[in-house]
Order: C-alpha cells, then sequence, then structure tokens
C-alpha cells in the first residue's frame, strides 16, 4: 500500500507525494507486507548487494558500504511535488531510477538540482532508463517540480543510502494510508 506524505511547514522542505517502502530502513529483507513480482523481488536484491554498492561508490567516489539502505517507490500525481532541499546529513547518498515510459516536460514532476541562490542548472524528465545518483552535501540543491497533469502519475524508485539507523522526522509532517 501507499502511504501520502505531506509537509507545508515545520520544515524547509515542503512536499506532497505517496509512498511505498519496499525495503525499510534497518531491515535485512524486502518488505513483505505487500507482494512483489519476481522481477521487483530481484531488482530490490540486486541493489541491497555488495557489487551494487561496490559499483555506485566508485561512480560517486565515496564509500557507501558502511550505509543502510532504504527502497521507496515515489508516486507522484496531480499537485504533488517536492520543494527545493538539500537532503539531511544522514544521508550519505541517493540513486533514483525513473519508470515512466514517456513523459512531457509540460506535466511537471522534473527533478531538476539548482545552485545556492536557487536557479535551475540541470533537469532530467522521469523516463524509463534514465536514472540519477547524487551525493548528498550542503549544496546538492533539488527539487521535484509540481505535477500539473490531471491523471498522469510520476513514478520512481529511491534508493537512499543513509549514514544511520535513526530516522529523525521533523515537524509538520502528515501521513495517511492510501488505498
Amino acid at each position: 500500500f501507499f502511504y501520502r506524505s505531506k509537509r507545508d511547514s515545520g520544515s524547509d522542505k515542503t512536499y506532497n507525494v505517496a509512498n511505498r517502502v519496499l525495503f525499510e530502513l534497518g531491515s535485512e529483507g524486502l518488505n513483505q507486507s505487500q507482494p512483489l513480482s519476481e522481477a521487483w523481488i530481484a531488482f530490490i536484491e540486486f541493489l541491497n548487494c555488495k557489487e551494487y554498492n561496490q559499483a555506485l561508490s566508485d561512480r560517486l567516489e565515496i564509500d557507501l558500504s558502511h550505509c543502510h539502505l532504504e527502497i521507496t517507490l515515489k508516486q507522484y500525481s496531480q499537485h504533488d511535488y517536492i520543494s527545493s532541499h538539500t537532503d539531511r546529513s544522514w544521508v550519505s547518498a541517493t540513486h533514483l531510477f525513473f519508470l515512466n515510459s514517456h513523459w512531457n516536460k509540460s506535466w511537471g514532476g522534473i527533478l531538476q538540482f539548482l545552485t545556492d541562490d536557487q536557479a535551475a542548472f540541470f533537469s532530467i524528465p522521469p523516463v524509463f532508463q534514465q536514472s540519477v545518483a547524487f551525493v548528498r552535501s550542503d549544496s546538492s540543491w533539488h527539487e521535484v517540480t509540481p505535477i500539473v497533469h490531471p491523471t498522469e502519475k510520476r513514478l520512481a524508485l529511491q534508493v537512499a543510502f543513509w549514514n544511520t539507523l535513526e530516522r529523525f522526522v521533523l515537524p509538520g509532517r502528515e501521513t495517511n494510508l492510501m488505498d
């Protein structure tokens, strides 16, 4: 099941997005609360293997071997977004896999990387066979622009590499289970 996460205040980051955690922070295996296809299971197992960790560590030039994975399927519908932010210091890196077969930029939902003065310098539409990985820093500003299309859904798989098993939730977050 997806749950909706929403924050309008209480942090520098606001958002509205639906999430389905496939691999929980600190777990040793898949979240079995919902069945997954064999292909999804194989992909999640690959993302949790040493070879993937080492390849991404080499590519990003950062040691991720000490990190704990959290893998979340993110679904954005009309009016969903994530405001400009940098990830918190308890996350070392993030790898996003985009799952839409096609996407029109006019629909919103574009991942944008921003300068410190919030000017977009790199934009990525959420189209299948594209992914982006980045190291967290105080200047790794990014956002997902609001979805404006009334029916299209933006799908992405987020692999977060956490430095800690503790989850710090800042004030203002609301979560609700979705149908």
